[in-house]
């Protein structure tokens, strides 16, 4: 019984994802995807240091990463396709919950918990992340 309700609730939350265009099963990457991509609106690390929210261009923690250390509203530019995150705050870190928003500002998804990581997620409709939730 149990391992059935952990493959509903696992079924759940990828229908959630993917009604958003968060997450795409199976995972296929363009050969353009975030090639040109860019972060604005507070400090930028081009590591991920403790203490940031870290996005990567690529699918498994690949290509440039931007780590975001400000709890703030960073504005995301030519992120068309598959990237990956990884969110290495700390409980000291504001909260923990890193928030997707649409171009409208609405929150699209999250980034739970800490140490947290997705190995490959759709930043195509993400306009804005925010570190902390």
């Amino acid at each position: 019984m149990t391992l059935k309700l952990r493959r509903a609730v696992a079924v759940t939350l990828a229908g959630a994802f993917a009604a958003v265009g968060l997450m795409t099963q199976p995972a296929m990457a363009g050969s353009n995807d975030n090639a040109g991509a860019w972060v604005t609106g507070g400090t930028v690390h081009n590591y991920c240091g403790v203490g940031d929210f870290c996005i990567y261009t690529g699918m498994l923690y690949s290509g440039r990463v931007f780590g975001l250390p400000n709890c703030t509203d960073y504005a995301l530019h030519e992120w068309n396709g598959l990237g990956s995150y990884r969110n290495n705050q700390t409980p000291a870190d504001y909260s923990i919950d890193a928030q997707f928003k649409d171009a409208a500002g609405n929150v699209i998804g999250y980034g739970w918990y800490q140490m947290e990581a997705e190995a490959a997620i759709n930043f195509k409709p993400v306009y804005y992340v925010r570190p902390c939730g």
